[in-house]
């Protein structure tokens, strides 16, 4: 589950989405010196209930509004320790490196999940964090996360950045949303 965008909920969000520490790194993936927040967002894991997330690349889920998708780079700021009890980020090294990936065919949401006839999942591998760590990753990370069974909450601010000088995402899907409404 989560909250998106967040960096104008507070001042602390919006100054941290300028953090150097978040985003120099990004900087490298994105391929650009100048980048600009592209979207963020707050995940959570409630004990106990918070579910799945499936197989998915970041880029399924904006190419489709931004084309750009491809060069956005994301920090993954966790706010609680981030245990495979808790439904850890699980990835697979390496898949950044092919591109898309082969997706479900069908209508709606899940049409952006990753078609696991076509994807090894014995390649994934958990990544427990503790509170206060950061993750970066590009758009075609495979990745998912299991359920929270622990009794404890897990939490991640989740920053995403891209070349400067293109729409924010909530911007462009805003846009489209109003193109799309009916005259009256």
């Amino acid at each position: 589950m989560g909250i998106e965008p967040v960096a104008t909920i507070s001042e602390i969000l919006s100054a941290l989405a300028h953090e150097s520490r978040l985003l120099e790194p990004c900087k490298d993936i994105v391929g650009e010196d100048e980048i600009a927040l592209f979207t963020e967002k707050l995940n959570f894991k409630r004990a106990r209930k918070g579910g799945t997330v499936r197989l998915h690349q970041d880029y399924a889920y904006w190419a489709d509004v931004a084309p750009i998708a491809h060069r956005v780079a994301t920090a993954m700021l966790f706010l609680d320790d981030a245990t495979i009890e808790k439904g850890c980020l699980e990835v697979a090294p390496g898949s950044h490196q092919h591109g898309a990936a082969a997706r479900k065919h069908g209508l709606g949401f899940g049409s952006r999940e990753m078609d696991l006839s076509k994807f090894d999942e014995g390649t994934l591998v958990p990544l427990e964090a503790e509170a206060g760590s950061v993750v970066w990753f590009g758009a075609f990370l495979a990745h998912h996360s299991l359920p929270n069974r622990s009794d404890d909450d897990r939490r991640a601010l989740l920053y995403s950045y891209q070349p400067s000088g293109n729409p924010r995402f909530q911007n462009i899907w805003r846009n489209q949303a109003a193109a799309r409404a009916p005259v009256l």
